[in-house]
């Protein structure tokens, strides 16, 4: 068994998987690892993420799970699969580990459920509006790298080699569109971008209205990773100021996918919502 690097999301998917059918069982890891002579320990390290299981293990383990057929060997394939790093060769060396985690988890995610409440996602900021934001940050001196490597992100969007484009639905607060970043200029560019984003068939965008007062999740904004190859599992992610958390456990999974389809009733349908952000465009033109 090697010391893990950055977790992929089959690595993720394995270890929830590990940890959600022994909680099914009843099964204690001790138990299991004496049912299966394994070492003290080696289920906790798989399930914590510390460490991988062989293929040989894994198939092992499924087994005495009762996982059988198609799942099964996909699961044993996801465990024998070595970790994949050519796809972040260019990017920014400065990128801390934390968001290579995160990186590696939007390259393989099907649909991301982003709820903003400070300024605009990621994956929908022009380079001028990014590149305000991150000199305003504690990146340090390479702003012009993070602001490439965050450009460059946005290919997920499009056509992808055996995947199709990521499906990202984004709810707004609607004073992300009245903060002032970059000045007018840069403001008005960057809302023309979102909506022209907008367009795009996998793209939705929702905004909640100032005046709808308290809501779900009014003080966490936060994303929601889903994976078509697992449409059972999720991942949220939770940014702060010097790193990021994961959350992957079914249950607080889906305790955000719940919060989530409250914010969707919340905020104003999609045509209201693009037609309040056309607005403030000919308020800031004025």
């Amino acid at each position: 068994m090697s010391k893990k690097a950055t977790p992929t999301v089959r690595d993720r998917i394995v270890a929830a998987e590990f940890r959600r059918l022994r909680e099914e069982s009843g099964e204690s890891q001790a138990e299991v690892e004496a049912a299966l002579k394994l070492s003290a320990g080696s289920l906790s390290r798989w399930e914590g993420l510390k460490t991988s299981p062989s293929a040989a293990a894994a198939r092992q383990l499924f087994d005495h799970y009762g996982v059988s057929g198609d799942k099964l060997e996909t699961l044993v394939e996801f465990a024998r699969v070595a970790r994949r790093r050519d796809w972040l060769q260019g990017a920014d060396e400065t990128m801390p580990a934390w968001f290579e985690d995160f990186r590696r988890l939007e390259f393989e995610a099907s649909e991301i459920r982003d709820l903003s409440l400070n300024v605009f996602t990621g994956l929908l900021q022009r380079r001028d509006y990014a590149e305000h934001i991150l000199r305003a940050g504690i990146v340090g001196s390479d702003v012009e790298k993070h602001v490439e490597t965050r450009m460059n992100r946005k290919e997920v969007l499009g056509p992808r080699k055996n995947q199709d484009p990521l499906r990202l639905w984004s709810i707004i607060h609607e004073s992300v569109l009245y903060r002032n970043i970059g000045g007018r200029d840069v403001m008005l560019d960057q809302l023309g971008y979102v909506l022209e984003m907008a367009n795009k068939p996998n793209i939705t965008i929702q905004i909640i209205p100032n005046d709808y007062g308290a809501h779900t999740a009014i003080s966490t904004p936060f994303q929601l990773l889903k994976f078509d190859l697992a449409p059972e599992f999720g991942v949220v992610y939770l940014e702060h100021l010097t790193g990021a958390l994961y959350r992957d456990t079914p249950s607080e999974a889906k305790l955000y996918d719940n919060a989530y389809l409250h914010l969707i009733k919340t905020a104003l349908p999609e045509v209201q919502s693009l037609r309040l952000i056309q607005n403030v465009m000919k308020e800031l033109k004025r």
